[in-house]
């Protein structure tokens, strides 16, 4: 017997905003997911460096909205999966994408080794009762890691995208919800 979606469900496959949204993650998707030059800036991977400062504050801050997340999902009766993607400097040195660690100040030694923002994400997660996947070490065990990144943009390049995408549904079919 099948159910019939929630209202919130009907009004976003209805959407004509959520259909146009997926048209364009259809055609341009590395490109939208990638990182902007103008929004680049040492300040906005101070994060995952190395030596960063104490961000544990502004980590919190961050991420005190998945506990709000994950009742809002509840409520439409799914459960909420977050995941991680390592940005490139995570992952391989910075001169696999020159340009791109150039324009967003990137410094120091790459790749960088903190473990911080995962261990911050899973932290929170497991206080909110939040599924979680770290995808990170299979971004750091595979075979070839640099081609999982696009070499002109801080993002993952269409094998990236494809093998981020395999790794969360590897989870959900390990791990699957209660009822689907």
């Amino acid at each position: 017997m099948a159910v019939a979606p929630s209202r919130g469900v009907q009004m976003l496959r209805d959407s004509a905003l959520a259909g146009w949204l997926l048209s364009r993650v259809r055609q341009d998707g590395a490109e939208l997911l990638a990182i902007r030059a103008e929004s680049c800036g040492q300040q906005d991977y101070g994060w995952i460096m190395d030596h960063a400062d104490n961000l544990q504050l502004q980590i919190r801050h961050a991420l005190a909205p998945i506990e709000a997340l994950r009742k809002c999902v509840e409520a439409d009766g799914g459960r909420l999966l977050v995941t991680t993607c390592p940005v490139v400097w995570q992952v391989v040195d910075g001169s696999h994408c020159p340009q791109a660690t150039r324009r967003c100040r990137i410094r120091g030694a790459t790749p960088f080794r903190s473990r911080l923002p995962f261990q911050s994400l899973a932290a929170v997660c497991a206080e909110s009762e939040v599924r979680f996947l770290d995808s990170s070490p299979r971004f750091l065990k595979d075979a070839e890691p640099a081609r999982l990144f696009d070499s002109e943009l801080p993002g993952l390049s269409e094998r990236g995208l494809a093998f981020y995408a395999r790794l969360i549904a590897d989870y959900i079919v390990a791990n699957p919800p209660q009822r689907w």
